[in-house]
């Protein structure tokens, strides 16, 4: 088993993922197997250095040990992943996220962007997109929608904005405060404030108005 280290590259822009093709924008995860799959404590150490690389780490989140992958599809087919560009008007719609979960726990998911109003110029960080509380598993549905889904609207020619989503373990059933404002929005304080776990999973992607 010999993993190849995380090589840079550029990928075309308003290039779109698909499920047989999606690529991790900026970063293509190569893996080289022999005599069997890659360890799952070398591909978490992958992912956390791609959430470093494109400073989700530190910008939403703290470090963390990552325990589980986030799966999130939009639509049928167009997959988040780790950083891969998707097209504004293909994300209106929530997404499907999935996770493994640990038997009989609550989760909250939340999804943000860091770069409002521009990677530049983030004076918004984090611009609130989306929270759901006390998930029982990974089923959405099942839990308390603290704030609707945002679909993403970067402000046109402001470049590529990140869309983060983190799942957290919740301590047992919570009773959300609506949140009215959705600008300077802090995970860490809302996670510290609501006694939610580390990050359990995270994915990510990002988008632009050209």
């Amino acid at each position: 088993l010999v993993p190849v280290p995380l090589v840079p590259v550029p990928l075309v822009p308003g290039k779109d993922a698909r499920k047989v093709m999606a690529k991790p924008f900026g970063v293509v995860l190569l893996f080289f197997f022999s005599f069997g799959l890659c360890s799952s404590t070398e591909s978490n150490s992958s992912i956390i250095d791609v959430l470093k690389y494109y400073s989700v780490i530190p910008d939403v989140i703290p470090l963390f040990q990552y325990t589980t992958p986030l799966e999130a599809t939009y639509g049928d087919d167009l997959v988040v992943n780790q950083g891969n560009e998707l097209i504004v008007a293909e994300t209106q719609d929530p997404p499907n996220i999935e996770w493994t979960p640990e038997p009989g726990a609550l989760y909250t998911v939340i999804m943000s962007d860091p770069d409002a109003p521009s990677p530049t110029r983030p004076i918004f960080r984090e611009w609130l997109h989306w929270v759901i509380g006390n998930i029982e598993g990974s089923n959405l549905s099942s839990g308390d929608e603290v704030c609707p889904y945002m679909g993403p609207a970067p402000p046109r020619g402001t470049g590529l904005h990140r869309y983060v989503f983190v799942v957290y373990k919740q301590p047992g059933p919570i009773v959300f405060k609506p949140l009215d404002n959705v600008g300077k929005f802090d995970s860490r304080q809302f996670a510290k404030d609501h006694q939610l776990s580390a990050p359990v999973a995270v994915n990510f992607f990002h988008a632009q108005n050209h």
